[in-house]
């Protein structure tokens, strides 16, 4: 999903949002979100993850409000786009999704030693 703005002070603002609901609220799935700058000085907010987690992205930025000012644009076309105009990226912030599994002790780590699957 693509951000655009003609905006520096903007665009920053939107990239900081996202990182902002990331930190509030994990996102459903991993993804990574850049500030970039093309060469007509225009800024995009991108924020790139896997095209099966399109809906759950979707309302993960609805549940937290996330709201810009300028056009936006998703789809795989526009992910190949992004990366066909080659833009300046001024910065990045890897998202991580919330863990599924439940982390264990060292207790049950030894425990589980022996066992064909780990998880």
């Amino acid at each position: 999903m693509f951000f655009y703005s003609n905006d520096r002070d903007q665009s920053r603002r939107d990239f900081r949002g996202l990182v902002d609901l990331a930190v509030r609220t994990a996102p459903p799935c991993r993804a990574k979100v850049h500030l970039a700058r093309g060469e007509d000085e225009s800024f995009v907010v991108a924020l790139i993850y896997p095209a099966e987690c399109d809906e759950e992205i979707s309302s993960w930025l609805l549940a937290g409000e996330y709201k810009t000012d300028g056009v936006a644009e998703g789809g795989t076309g526009a992910v190949q786009r992004y990366y066909d105009r080659d833009a300046e990226i001024l910065d990045r912030h890897q998202l991580f999704a919330k863990s599924q599994s439940p982390s264990r002790t060292g207790e049950e780590l030894l425990a589980c030693l022996k066992m064909a699957v780990q998880r």
